[in-house]
């Protein structure tokens, strides 16, 4: 299934150069599982979507356990 998510400029940029490899959520789709395509509009680009990616893996914790580890 393919979705689609909303970044600000500097976090987008982060997953571009090889940065950022996670992508935490407070809410996620009930149905989004490995190998989902995720296309990603940048704020402030008028709904250009420069990139996606697939989805590897999903966890779901507490928020204070995602910031403590990821």
């Amino acid at each position: 299934m393919d979705w689609c998510i909303s970044l600000k400029n500097q976090f987008a940029a982060r997953i571009m150069n090889g940065r950022k490899t996670m992508e935490i959520r407070t809410r996620l789709p009930k149905h989004l599982m490995s190998g989902d395509r995720v296309f990603v509009c940048v704020s402030g680009t008028k709904g250009k979507v420069p990139f996606s990616f697939k989805v590897v893996g999903r966890k779901e914790c507490s928020p204070e356990y995602a910031w403590h580890y990821f």
